[in-house]
Formats: C-alpha cells, structure tokens, sequence
C-alpha cells in the first residue's frame, strides 16, 4: 500500500502543485507560487540531464529525450516534496514556540529547522539513488566482438519486457581451435545464463560470452529491470529481480529446447542472488550456479555499508530510515532477502562461490556468511591480486573516466574483467554434475 501511495505521489504532485498555482494566479494574481514552481521545474530539468549523463558515464549508454522527461518530473516531484516538509516543519516549530509565522523565528529554531530537514532528505535521497534507475543502454553489440547474435526479448512474470542476446555456440573451426571429445558432444546443446550485476548490463558480459561462446556453450545475457535496454525503473539489488532470472531459464528452456541439455547460471552480485531465487523457484530450471560476490542478507549489508559511510548517531539514523525507505519504494521488505537461507536448497545442485576483494558495493564477509550456509556440492574460489595487477599492467596508460567513477562508487568491475574468474567458472560448468540422489 505505502509503494502504491508513493507512486500515485512522485507521479500527480506536480500537476497538482502546478494547479494549485495556476488557481492561485486567477483568484489572487499571486505568482510567487507559479514562480517557485517554474524554477523548481527548471532545476529538475538540469539536474536530470546532469544524472543521465553521470549515468551514461557509468553504464556506456545514451541519454533519451523520454527518460530526461521522466526523471525530470521525479526530481521536480521529489523538489516540491522538500518544499512541503520544509514548510510543514517551519510550521511545527512555531508551534511549538507559540509563535505565529509572520513574527518569524529565532535564529536557533530555523537552524533546527534546517536540520530537521536534512536528515529528513538525507535517507530519501540515498534511497532514490539505489532504486531508481534511468533507462540508459544502446551501447556494445556482441558483433563488435566478431559474435554472431540474435537480439530477442523476454517477458518476465510482471509484464516487463526485458532485452535480451542469444549466442550460438561456435563451431571449432570459427572458434581457431580443436576441440575435445568431451567438447563436441555438449557443443551448442547446453547454455550458460549471464546475469550482470548492479549498475551493469548485458554489454558488459560480452567478455564471459566469448569465454562460453568459443567454449561450445550457447549464451543468453539479458538486462534485469531497470538497467540496459529493459523496461521498469525500480532495482531492488536482487530482492525483485528473481523473477526476470526465471523468466529468461524458462525462455531458453521454452525457445531453445535442444539447447537446453543443460542450463547454468552465472551471476555477479545481484545478479547472483537473483540467480539463485531463479535456481530455488525451479529446481528443475537450472543445473548449475556460479555466484560472484553474492550477498547473505541485504538489509544486513545495507546497515553495513551505511555504517561505513557515517559512522556514529548520524550512521544510526541512516541505518534506520534508509532501508525502510528503500523497502517502501520497493514495496518489499529488504530485511527479509536473506539469500543465506536459501541456499542450502540448491542441493543436490553443484553451486561456485566466488569471493571479491572488497571493492564492490558486497562485502566479503557477506560472502562468507552466503558460504557457511551452502550445502555440498559446492566449491570455492578466492581469485588473487596477481591477474588483476597483470591486468591493470597492460592497459592503456590513460584514464579511464568510466572506470574512475565506478570505482569510486564501489562499481568496479575487477571480477568481471579477470580471465582467471572466467577460466575457473568455464572448468567448473564443464565438470558440474548433480549428486545422485537415492
């Protein structure tokens, strides 16, 4: 009911702002509020095209007339919001000092004020940078890689249409290699699902495509709501996206039969969790999981990430009202995505768990909580520094401004890059193998 009440909000506040000032210009001929709204509206405006841009820095896409329209009627929404509690806690305040506006208030009431107001903000805004996301992709094709491909869409259980790539495997001859016996018996009939993490897409899973692709494995790489090319707005950091998981097993499974010998599953943080729901909800769906800096509970790694940003009283706020703010857009309780309790249910399933290095937005602690709770057949793999300085060696020696930014955000894309993580997930899905059960 709150998610339903918010988006009847952030959508009809500004049409009602903007009649109410109209009505206030014929009646009164007062055009202080038409004028607060214009400018309001022109400071959303700004500031949208300043997001997308930032956005498309981080995700390699476009910025879109329609979305520039969208996120600047959110901001003008969310812009009109701050001006009502601001307003509303100007007038507590002189309620609570018996003081009538128009005698004004004392220096240190308007500084509480002000206070007020910014930690009322702070938790909404962190909350609206987590979920919201603008549509942004349109950026690398697979053929740039020299991949053949199809573009295909999925429908996911909620009507979202989801872009999505088909790869075919390659024969041995395009992929300039002999293959292994064991090789030309599974070539093209068993595929491998990518799912990309937060703030990423389908783009950037071309590299693990090619792996798979030149390997004998078809691929399917998608992009989750709300990212790339998909449509919907909100992420849930894989409290929602479980779904979108399912619905594109089930279309290789629907659409690619005598592909479907076997599916796995590739997941990279929240793609991972997702993964796993997907793996859950139709254990006959996927045969095999590869985790990459999964998660074991996200309202925990909420709190612990807003406890590195600001420790103390103020950090004791943010863990509080953040998450539940974030849970209020989603119209889901974070608390309650604990990926920790459901692993144990992929048995007798095999699943790889990959730890990071703690430079992503998932702490490694967090993957070890996953870890604990994982049921055999299970394996582990701590990926070292020695690729990824080998890596960083051999790049070009500019900057990379992209890459600058998302590091900073705690985005980085080291495993995603690093040749060894996707030659130790090729050699397990080329040895997982159920345990037999009795």
């Amino acid at each position: 009911m709150i998610h339903g009440g918010l988006v009847v909000l952030y959508a009809g506040l500004p049409a009602l702002a903007a009649a109410y000032a109209l009505w206030r210009w014929r009646v009164g001929g007062r055009f202080d509020f038409l004028l607060g709204l214009t400018l309001a509206s022109l400071l959303g405006a700004g500031l949208a095209v300043l997001l997308l841009l930032l956005n498309g820095t981080l995700t390699g896409g476009s910025v879109h007339a329609t979305e520039t329209v969208r996120l600047a009627w959110l901001i003008t929404s969310g812009l009109i919001v701050v001006r009502i509690l601001d307003v509303s806690l100007g007038w507590l305040a002189g309620l609570f000092l018996r003081r009538r506006s128009r005698g004004g208030l004392p220096w240190y009431a308007q500084f509480a004020q002000r206070a007020a107001l910014a930690l009322l903000l702070l938790p909404l805004t962190l909350a609206a940078v987590v979920v919201y996301r603008p549509a942004g992709g349109g950026g690398r094709t697979p053929d740039a890689a020299g991949l053949p491909f199809e573009a295909v869409e999925i429908v996911n259980g909620e009507g979202l249409r989801l872009a999505a790539w088909w790869l075919p495997a390659q024969p041995p001859a395009e992929a300039g290699r002999h293959a292994a016996p064991a090789e030309v018996e599974r070539r093209g009939r068993q595929t491998v699902v990518l799912c990309h993490g937060f703030a990423s897409g389908k783009e950037e899973s071309l590299a693990w495509a090619a792996t798979f692709v030149l390997a004998g494995y078809n691929v399917l790489a998608f992009d989750f709501r709300a990212h790339g090319q998909s449509e919907g707005r909100l992420c849930g950091l894989g409290a929602i996206e479980g779904g979108d998981a399912l619905a594109a097993v089930r279309w290789v499974r629907e659409n690619r039969p005598e592909s479907a010998q076997q599916v796995h599953a590739v997941g990279i943080d929240m793609g991972a969790v997702a993964a796993l729901e997907a793996a859950v909800s139709g254990p006959d769906l996927i045969d095999s999981l590869v985790m990459l800096e999964p998660y074991g509970d996200l309202g925990r790694l909420a709190r612990t990430r807003l406890r590195r940003l600001a420790p103390g009283p103020l950090g004791g706020w943010l863990r509080r009202a953040t998450p539940a703010l974030i849970s209020a857009h989603l119209g889901v309780d974070i608390d309650g995505v604990r990926p920790e309790r459901q692993i144990e249910r992929m048995w007798p399933r095999p699943v790889l768990i990959v730890f990071g290095r703690d430079r992503s937005w998932s702490t490694i602690e967090e993957t070890m909580s996953l870890n604990a709770r994982a049921a055999q057949p299970k394996s582990v793999y701590w990926p070292s520094d020695v690729s990824e300085r080998e890596r960083r060696a051999v790049e070009p020696s500019g900057v990379d401004d992209r890459n600058v930014i998302r590091d900073a955000a705690g985005l980085g894309g080291e495993l995603r890059a690093d040749p060894d993580v996707q030659l130790r997930t090729l050699r397990f899905i080329e040895s997982a193998r159920r345990l037999p059960v009795l």
